[in-house]
Order: C-alpha cells, then structure tokens, then sequence
C-alpha cells in the first residue's frame, strides 16, 4: 500500500527550482516518507537546456529535502523519480501535457558525503 496521490499532494508543496547557468526551470516535490525513505517527484522540461545532468539535480533534491525539513532528517535513503514534459509526451484530453518518466534514482545518504 502507497501513498495516495490526494494525500502527497494535501501534505507536501512542490518548489520550482530554477539552474543557475541557463535559466531553465524545474520542479521537486516529496511525495511520502517512510521505513527511512524519501520518495521525491523531479519534473523537467525536455526540450530546455540545464548545466547539471538529471542524476546531478536528483541527488541535490534530494539532500535539500532531508536538510530543510526536521520530519526528513531520519531519512536514510531516497528514491527520486525523474518525469520530463515535452511534445512527445502525449496530452491528457485536458490540454494538459502529461510527463513521462524519464529515470528512477535512488541514493542512500551517507553522512559527510552527500550531507
């Protein structure tokens, strides 16, 4: 049994990030914490240009997360689920794009290497 969607997206707000390099933007949100995981949904935009590789953004979601948030810091490991938006993804009947997902990443903390 998981998470509800309804449930994740009630508990926890998605941030838009932003690259330094080349202006493109990205979302993160934690979908759910538990057994010492944290799950976080990344969304990017496929057709824009970023410095970092998707590994590079997961990995820093992921200890942004676990260091801003006291309810993370027991966090062990992380699985980020990486989604890109582009023309190939198809739309949801809304007009809406719907994602795709690109990778799954996880990482297990390690204090003094990924903290």
């Amino acid at each position: 049994m998981g998470m509800k969607q309804d449930e994740s997206n009630q508990q926890y707000t998605q941030l838009t990030n932003t690259d330094q390099g080349t202006g493109g933007q990205y979302h993160t949100r934690p979908l759910a914490f538990k057994n010492g995981v944290l799950y976080i949904e990344l969304t990017l935009d496929r057709n824009k240009k970023y410095n970092k590789t998707y590994r590079q953004m997961a990995v820093q979601s992921a200890v942004y997360y676990r260091k801003s948030n006291t309810e993370f810091e027991s966090a062990v490991a992380a699985k980020i689920c990486i989604y890109t938006t582009s023309g190939s993804c198809r739309n949801q009947g809304d007009g809406q794009q719907e994602s795709c997902l690109e990778s799954i990443i996880g990482i297990m903390y390690q204090d003094g290497i990924l903290n």
